[in-house]
């Protein structure tokens, strides 16, 4: 017996010390792989970041040269008997170092006759688009939605690699309730590399590795034109870039690779080792490794804060130089109508009352694209609020416009509380109430119905009118910033307005959806969390 307790006696702590020693050894490859997780996600929001830069940038390039080449369509579109000295007097403008245009092409009837520059792309003129294999089902794909297309990189008939921005010409109708007759298409070629340059891609290859798909069809991603494809099989982080008739996604993964920027977790396995010698020593680790955590979630938040105030100012210095020379041109617009009405001709005051419209049109996009940037930015707080208040002064507000429209409006808040943010609720039934005023059938006063109702834990607010209503085949469309489904002649705006109402429903926390039918009016549906 004596025996037996020596051999109990002499095991016992090299037991416990077994134990202890694999419960720390345990702890510490617990700890160091939750720091390498943190660590990677770390790394994968910064990539992230990069690339929501980088698709801001490169919408915003692909958007500016859109903007220029619809300015030509709509010269074209209310003198579609243009001939080449007058389409290149108007395209010179836009085929400079400025823009990555390299040349534009009119081709009425899809067959190329109008060209800016000439010299080097005479072998363009004739091309039918309708007979060429590759550009011509893009082309007939522009003509036959009514809307831009940007395809590409394609071979290009007078050599080289390019983008090819397609945007469809119809002639102005006469009376304007005629259907629209289809000129052709007026097709800018956009400089691959320059493109790739002006969007911050070739800048980024020095930090990431990337790789830009454009989609082949709903669920299916095309072969990669710019980057590495071995990116794809690396866990990339990916983000959608929506371009006029399609949407690219942009890969990236950092360089080298994942992980390779991350720090040594050797002292965590030290530290593990002296946290059996005193549970002291385990305290003081613990509160240490909590310490640094928290000091580099601070520091990453510090530098989102920073990034965020970076965007504001550059919005509002884009915001400024934008709005600069839209002044000076007003200015100059209206002097020539006021100082030299007389000396000009029907055609140039016209022309002149164009650019007006234009700069105006301008100025309001402006001030919508800063609205949509600051909602995407701000802090939300979602408090309790009465909606009969809240309707009681959005009519007030709107009066002017009622009376003027001699709309009819029936309003039922049911005596409903919701919880969403005071100033993203108003900016929603703003828009909604503006749109509902704004697209009534001819002739016939607006008629609108605001009704609030229960729905479980969730209150539906719904926004109908008997106004022209719109195809539910162009729902997800109607929601997408820059996206119209009427021509500006008729319906003035500028296709921000329904985009900022479905991003300050996302960020309170609720939705927003659509029903209607072609001149049977429509019926937006608000959900909100019940207060």
């Amino acid at each position: 017996m004596v025996r037996s307790s020596r051999f109990t006696t002499s095991k016992r702590p090299w037991l416990l010390a077994l134990l202890v020693l694999s419960l720390v050894l345990a702890t510490a490859l617990v700890i160091e792989r939750l720091a390498r997780e943190r660590d990677l996600e770390q790394e994968r929001l910064g990539v992230l970041i990069e690339l929501a830069t980088l698709r801001a940038r490169l919408e915003g390039v692909v958007n500016a040269h859109r903007l220029l080449v619809h300015g030509l369509t709509a010269v074209i579109s209310a003198h579609p008997d243009i001939d080449q000295a007058e389409f290149a007097r108007i395209a010179q403008g836009l085929v400079d170092e400025r823009h990555s245009l390299r040349n534009i092409v009119g081709a009425p009837n899809l067959v190329v006759s109008l060209v800016y520059p000439l010299p080097g792309n005479e072998s363009v003129i004739g091309l039918d688009y309708r007979r060429h294999p590759i550009q011509g089902p893009e082309a007939q794909r522009a003509l036959n939605t009514g809307h831009s297309v940007l395809a590409g990189p394609l071979p290009l008939v007078q050599g080289g690699m390019g983008f090819l921005l397609r945007d469809p010409v119809f002639v102005t109708p006469e009376p304007p309730s005629a259907p629209k007759r289809p000129w052709g298409l007026v097709t800018a070629v956009i400089e691959m590399d320059q493109l790739y340059r002006q969007a911050g891609l070739q800048d980024a290859i020095p930090r990431l590795r990337l790789a830009l798909q454009r989609s082949e069809c709903t669920d299916a991603w095309g072969d990669v034109f710019f980057g590495d494809p071995s990116v794809l099989d690396r866990d990339p982080v990916s983000i959608a870039i929506e371009i006029p008739g399609g949407t690219w996604r942009l890969s990236a993964i950092p360089r080298p690779d994942w992980g390779h920027t991350l720090h040594t977790h050797l002292p965590i396995y030290l530290l593990g080792l002296l946290l059996a010698l005193t549970g002291a020593t385990m305290t003081y680790l613990l509160v240490h490794g909590n310490e640094v955590l928290e000091a580099r979630v601070a520091a990453r938040t510090a530098e989102l804060d920073a990034i965020n105030t970076e965007l504001e100012t550059f919005t509002y210095s884009v915001s400024h130089d934008l709005k600069a020379p839209l002044r000076g041109i007003e200015g100059y617009s209206r002097l020539l109508l006021e100082d030299y009405q007389s000396q000009l001709d029907d055609e140039g005051r016209l022309f002149l009352r164009n650019v007006r419209q234009g700069v105006d049109q301008m100025g309001r996009l402006i001030e919508d694209l800063l609205a949509y940037s600051r909602m995407e930015r701000r802090e939300l707080q979602g408090v309790r609020i009465e909606l009969e208040p809240v309707l009681a002064r959005l009519i007030t507000e709107h009066q002017d416009q009622i009376q003027a429209s001699g709309a009819r409006l029936e309003l039922d808040p049911g005596g409903l509380w919701v919880r969403a943010d005071p100033d993203g609720l108003a900016l929603v039934l703003r828009n909604l109430l503006d749109n509902a005023l704004k697209f009534h059938r001819p002739g016939e006063p607006p008629v609108i119905s605001i009704r609030a109702e229960a729905l479980g834990e969730r209150v539906r607010l719904s926004v109908r009118d008997q106004g022209i209503g719109f195809d539910m085949r162009f729902h997800d469309r109607l929601f997408e910033i820059f996206q119209r489904l009427h021509r500006t002649e008729e319906f003035p705006g500028t296709g921000v307005g329904l985009a900022m109402v479905r991003k300050a429903m996302q960020r309170m926390g609720g939705q927003v959806q659509a029903e209607s039918s072609p001149g049977q009016g429509a019926t937006f549906h608000l959900e909100f969390p019940h207060a």
